[in-house]
């Protein structure tokens, strides 16, 4: 049948809708028989290959395969026909879904479908190297303190937050992060949630003299402290008055 469309074209997208057999069903309705769906997300193989941990966080809730692709579309009739690999994102995979009566498989699908194998070992393996990569950095980065140095951290993006966690980095190894994006400016960095409320924070000026006694909570913090601001804001407490800026709060190294 003939859809309303004849592209539909998701990048870096795909991988973080959680009904993804629903969101087929959408895609499908819209390009028919002869319309085709392109995507780009994040390979797994690349993921594998590279170590590249840091794709893992809250809105990646797919990591992609062929194969996987391939078996959600099986039913509606429809298949992976054609790929290409990126280099952007640490290595991306993008598919082009069409028909399998309209669209016949090209040489590069059976190549790449060629390395989709053993894929729970692969996963094993994953992590393992992920636990190796963790001991390797952290001695980087102890080996760079132990120097007398500071460790600025540049790019406050999600990727670097799974990092971070996972190796239990925090203001003793980085004391602060900064950006250019100008509205993460000001904002807490999240950091060893799993243990406590970490404390770092964000400066435009690099380099800058870094004093351990000043800190602030992370991202975690910034919830906590909504939440008590909803609750003294609520009709149990009318006479609260909120201050209009932020206080610091100041607290000693070695009390963490």
């Amino acid at each position: 049948s003939l859809g309303k469309v004849s592209l539909v074209y998701s990048a870096n997208t795909f991988c973080q809708f959680a009904n993804i057999n629903e969101y087929f069903g959408y895609v499908i309705k819209l390009i028919g028989k002869n319309g085709v769906f392109v995507f780009e997300d994040p390979y797994f193989l690349d993921i594998f290959e590279k170590t590249s941990y840091d794709q893992i966080y809250d809105e990646h809730v797919w990591y992609f395969t062929i194969s996987f692709i391939n078996n959600i579309l099986d039913p509606f009739g429809y298949h992976v026909f054609d790929c290409e690999h990126l280099d952007v994102h640490g290595g991306e995979l993008r598919m082009f879904v069409g028909a399998k009566n309209s669209f016949p498989i090209k040489p590069n699908v059976p190549l790449w479908l060629s390395k989709e194998t053993n894929l729970s070992k692969k996963i094993e393996t994953l992590g393992k190297n992920i636990k190796k990569s963790k001991v390797a950095l952290l001695e980087i980065l102890n080996w760079i303190k132990k120097e007398g140095k500071t460790i600025c951290g540049f790019g406050a993006t999600s990727k670097a937050t799974t990092i971070f966690n996972n190796c239990d980095i925090g203001a003793n190894l980085i004391p602060f992060v900064t950006d250019n994006t100008p509205i993460k400016i000001g904002k807490y960095y999240p950091s060893e949630i799993s243990s406590c409320l970490r404390k770092t924070w964000y400066s435009y000026k690099i380099p800058r003299q870094v004093n351990t006694e000043l800190t602030r909570l992370f991202e975690t913090g910034n919830m906590l402290h909504s939440f008590i601001e909803d609750v003294i804001k609520s009709e149990k407490n009318p006479d609260v008055e909120l201050l209009q800026s932020e206080v610091p709060i100041k607290i000693k190294e070695k009390e963490f």
